[in-house]
């Protein structure tokens, strides 16, 4: 059966910790191709991941799951649970949401945004970003500050750095108002060129996303246009995202999560970790020199066999000479005694 991101879901079987007994327990998650929808995996991982006997959810037991199985699983779940009314409607959205959504994040905190966080909200999902405001992408001063409150979203910020790239096209020509626009909106340049925009994400903002989250809890991250569930590891506390590309699902546990912290904001990507947070690479490694030990010791035991067999053959060969030396000797008196035996015989 092949995969299509629209149409069906890989899953794949997961150990996760659960924070309450501390134990770990199989989850069947969902997996996405590489252009594929992240929204409603976001949704269906944090609740399989959140399930508990209070209010538990999972998927059918199948290795592929058509989207509309997926869809009517989030809706028994909303029934169960009377999260809402018209379930007609949320049909409608979830359909919807398996080819994406759109948000519109605010500068200025980490739990806002201006539309597209209302499915996440009606699951019970906490919905958070990284795009906070910084000294890294812009200079704290007042008058850009109130400025920046005065536009707080990311779609607001964009268009008036559109706007800005238009009219600086234009300086000889420009009014009084646009020359004051321009001047006071000087900041938006600096934000929207700043590679901590590109990858909405800021070192703010992810101590803003550790003091948030309690240990064992789980969250849906939203950044650069992707939706991952995020997961705070109750013994270290650390943060991990969940891996679901599909690519991965046939590594068993060695790749599970992808630590989530400065190293993310530095680089754009963490350092990919087992089921039980272990670096995928150590594990790997592990797994080789076990392997290469292996393969050595298998070469040693053959080459002691090999050499026992060779000395046997030759101890039995050893022993075989002198037997037939000695058979060959007994021979010789033996011929002589029947020689005399004839002799006497003899008439003369």
């Amino acid at each position: 059966m092949q995969e299509n991101s629209h149409n069906s879901y890989r899953t794949r079987t997961i150990s996760y910790l659960e924070p309450t007994s501390n134990r770990y327990s199989k989850r069947l998650v969902l997996c996405q191709t590489d252009n594929g929808p992240c929204p409603i995996i976001a949704i269906v991982n944090s609740l399989v991941l959140k399930s508990n006997d209070e209010r538990s959810f999972s998927l059918p037991n199948k290795r592929h799951i058509p989207a509309e199985e997926v869809t009517d699983c989030l809706i028994q779940f909303a029934k169960r649970y009377a999260l809402c009314e018209d379930f007609e409607d949320l049909h409608g959205q979830l359909s919807i949401v398996h080819f994406g959504q759109q948000l519109n994040p605010s500068i200025l905190d980490i739990q806002k945004f201006e539309y597209g966080d209302e499915m996440f909200k009606l699951f019970g999902i906490p919905l958070v970003h990284g795009w906070l405001f910084s000294s890294e992408i812009m200079q704290d001063d007042q008058s850009s500050l109130k400025c920046l409150q005065e536009l707080e979203y990311y779609e607001k910020i964009a268009d008036t750095f559109a706007e800005r790239r238009s009219l600086l096209e234009m300086l000889d020509n420009l009014t009084a108002e646009q020359t004051s626009f321009l001047e006071k909106t000087t900041f938006v340049d600096a934000i929207m060129e700043d590679r901590f925009t590109m990858q909405f994400l800021t070192s703010s903002g992810l101590q803003k996303i550790l003091e948030l989250i309690h240990p064992g809890e789980i969250v849906v991250l939203f950044r650069s246009c992707h939706f991952s569930t995020l997961y705070s590891n109750p013994e270290s506390l650390s943060l991990f995202t969940l891996v679901t590309d599909s690519g991965y699902a046939r590594t068993g546990e060695d790749v599970v999560w992808e630590t989530f912290d400065d190293q993310v904001v530095e680089t754009g990507t963490g350092e990919l970790c087992s089921a039980n947070f272990i670096p995928a690479v150590l594990v790997i490694n592990q797994r080789k020199e076990e392997h290469e030990r292996r393969v050595k010791e298998d070469e040693r035991y053959a080459k002691g066999l090999a050499r026992g067999q060779q000395q046997q053959s030759r101890n039995g060969q050893n022993r075989g000479y002198p037997q037939t030396a000695h058979r060959s000797r007994n021979k010789t008196p033996k011929k002589k005694h029947d020689e005399q035996q004839l002799k006497s015989c003899t008439i003369s």
